[in-house]
C-alpha cells in the first residue's frame, strides 16, 4: 500500500533559516527529501541588458576612505584599492546587513612596510556604510566577499613583506579566511599552489555544500575549494577537497603597484560553467563542468578574445538577459561596458566611466522587490560604487 503523503514541508524565500532547522528535525511519514531553500527565480529577460539600464537613476557613492580611517597620504590611488562586491542573499544576514546589501572589499595598499588596514563593509542601496571586518596592516584584500547562507563569509588575504634594503615591499601567495557571522575566523586555507595572489572569488551555494572558485593573479591559475557545511546546531563547515581547474593565464604586477591577472569570475548555474575576465590576454574564457572538472590544463574555452569593442576585461558577469556582460576600456577611451552573447558575439556598449582603466567586479541585486534587479559596479579610478537599476519592461 502506498504510503500517505501526510507532510509535505515546504519553503519560500522568506523563511528564515531558523524555520528550515524546525522543519529538517520533523520526519516525513514517507520517505521524502526536504528542499534546499533557494531565492526566487529571476525571470529572464527577452532582450539585451544595457538598453534596459535606466541611466537617470544611476546611483555612485564613495567608498574612500573606509569608515574610521583616514587616507594617510592625501591621494587616494596610493592608499587604497576597491576589491570586490557582492550581495547579501536571502535568508541571511551578517551582523547588521540585511538581504539585499551589497558587501564590499577595500584594500588598503602598503607602502614602506605599512599602510591602511583592508576592511570589509556593508553598502546600502542610499549610500549608508558599516563596517564588518577588519583585516591587520600589511594585509590585503582584493576578492569580493563570498556569504554562504548558512553563515560564513569567505574572502582572499594577500599578506605583504617589505624589504627595507632594496625598499620594496612584495606580495605573498596569501590565504583563504573563513569567518563567521561576527567576523572571527574559523578556519585559514593555505596551499601555495591554488592560492597565490587571490583576486577573483565567486561561489555556487546548495545549502549543505558549496563550491568556490578562486582566481589567483599571482600564479594565473583558477581553483576550485568543495566544502561541506553543517547547519543544525551552531553551524560548521569543512573543506572536503581542493582543485586546480584553469591556468595558463597571464599575470604581472606586485602589492605596491596593481596585481593583475585573471580577475573576473561568473558562475553560470544553468550550464555549469565558470567565465574568467583575464585582463592581460584581453579575453574572456569559460571552463565547462566548473563544479566537476579536475586539474585542467589550459585557461578553458574562448568566448571572447582581442575583440575591437572592449579591451583589458576586469569583471565579467551573466546578466538577467542570459548574456554576458563584461567592463573594461571601450574603444571610445571611456570605461564601460560590453554585452555579448553567450557565444561572444557583440551586442551592444555603456560609458560608465571617463577615464580607461577604471571598471572593476560586477554583480547583480535581485533582492529588490518590485524594483526590478540591479547591476553593481566597482569604480577602481575614484574608488566608487555604482547602482545601475534595470527595467523589465
Amino acid at each position: 500500500m502506498k504510503p500517505s503523503r501526510q507532510f509535505r514541508p515546504t519553503l519560500n524565500p522568506t523563511d528564515l533559516l531558523e524555520d528550515r532547522r524546525v522543519l529538517s528535525t520533523i520526519h516525513p511519514a514517507y520517505h521524502q527529501k526536504i528542499p534546499v531553500f533557494q531565492p526566487l527565480r529571476t525571470q529572464v529577460l527577452q532582450t539585451p541588458t544595457l538598453p534596459r539600464i535606466q541611466t537617470a537613476a544611476v546611483r555612485n557613492y564613495d567608498l574612500i576612505p573606509p569608515l574610521g580611517q583616514v587616507n594617510p597620504t592625501g591621494a587616494i590611488s596610493l592608499s587604497y584599492k576597491v576589491g570586490g562586491a557582492t550581495i547579501v542573499p536571502f535568508g541571511y544576514a551578517y551582523a547588521n546587513a540585511m538581504p539585499g546589501t551589497t558587501v564590499v572589499s577595500v584594500s588598503g595598499v602598503p607602502s614602506g612596510g605599512t599602510g591602511p588596514k583592508s576592511q570589509v563593509m556593508s553598502v546600502g542601496t542610499l549610500g549608508q556604510r558599516q563596517s564588518l571586518y577588519q583585516s591587520a596592516a600589511g594585509e590585503m584584500i582584493l576578492t569580493p566577499p563570498a556569504m554562504f547562507r548558512a553563515g560564513f563569509v569567505s574572502v582572499g588575504v594577500i599578506p605583504t613583506t617589505y624589504n627595507a634594503g632594496s625598499g620594496v615591499t612584495s606580495s605573498q601567495a596569501g590565504e583563504l579566511r573563513i569567518l563567521n557571522v561576527v567576523g572571527t575566523p574559523v578556519m585559514i586555507i593555505r596551499d601555495s599552489n591554488l592560492i597565490s595572489g587571490p583576486k577573483g572569488m565567486t561561489w555556487v551555494d546548495n545549502g549543505n555544500s558549496a563550491s568556490l572558485f578562486v582566481a589567483n593573479s599571482i600564479n594565473g591559475v583558477v581553483s576550485r575549494f568543495d566544502f561541506k557545511i553543517y547547519q543544525r546546531g551552531v553551524p560548521a563547515i569543512k573543506l572536503v577537497k581542493a582543485t586546480q581547474i584553469g591556468s595558463g593565464y597571464a599575470t604581472a604586477g606586485s602589492a605596491t603597484t596593481d596585481l593583475q591577472g585573471p580577475s573576473g569570475l561568473s558562475y553560470d548555474g544553468v550550464t555549469d560553467t565558470l567565465y574568467v575576465a583575464s585582463t592581460l590576454n584581453n579575453s574572456v574564457y569559460a571552463i565547462d563542468r566548473a563544479t566537476r572538472v579536475k586539474n585542467l590544463a589550459s585557461p578553458g574555452r574562448v568566448v571572447i578574445n582581442n575583440s575591437p569593442n572592449l579591451t583589458g576585461p576586469t569583471g565579467v558577469s551573466v546578466s538577467p538577459s542570459r548574456t554576458l556582460l563584461v567592463s573594461g576600456d571601450l574603444a571610445s577611451g571611456q570605461t564601460g561596458l560590453a554585452e555579448f552573447d553567450l557565444g561572444g558575439k557583440y551586442l551592444s556598449n555603456l560609458p560608465t566611466g571617463i577615464a580607461s582603466g577604471g571598471a572593476s567586479s560586477l554583480t547583480w541585486n535581485y533582492s529588490l522587490y518590485g524594483f526590478g534587479p540591479e547591476l553593481v559596479q566597482l569604480n577602481a579610478n575614484d574608488s566608487s560604487i555604482q547602482f545601475l537599476p534595470i527595467s523589465q519592461n
